[in-house]
């Protein structure tokens, strides 16, 4: 009976460090954003079920969404800007946003406190891509 209580202990232990790890990994990727992304620029999808949205500028010049959660977050932050990014009928992107705020707010700040709003499916800093490859092209020399 010792030997049983005891081997359910350690299982239960295991269990809660492997999810504590788990979850600390998961928030760090979040939060350890490097220096690859756009000053001051956050991309964002909208829960499909909240479209459309009609965008305008609200009487304290800040921008109206009327999404609760989106406007509060726009107020706080300052968001100076909130451009659709792609806009062609019907696409998996027809709710992603460019959002522009002051160059000197911490952007792990913003991108995790609008991914936790309701009306939001994703957040992530405006990464910059880079090509770091030579196309497997005979003729890429010559070119």
């Amino acid at each position: 009976m010792y030997e049983r209580k005891r081997y359910n202990q350690k299982m239960l232990l295991a269990v809660i460090f492997l999810l504590t790890f788990l979850i600390v990994s998961a928030s760090s990727d979040l939060l350890l954003y490097a220096e690859d992304f756009v000053p001051g620029e956050v991309i964002i999808d909208i829960k499909h079920q909240f479209l459309p949205i009609i965008i305008t500028i609200g009487q304290d010049s800040n921008i109206v969404t009327n999404l609760a959660s989106i406007d509060s977050l726009n107020r706080l932050y300052g968001c100076k800007g909130f451009e659709k990014i792609y806009d062609a009928g019907w696409t998996p992107m027809k709710g992603s946003y460019l959002l522009k705020f002051p160059d000197t707010l911490d952007i792990n700040q913003i991108v995790l406190s609008y991914a936790l709003a309701p009306h939001i499916y994703i957040a992530s800093p405006n990464h910059i891509m880079t090509v770091d490859i030579t196309p497997n092209d005979y003729y890429f020399p010559l070119q």
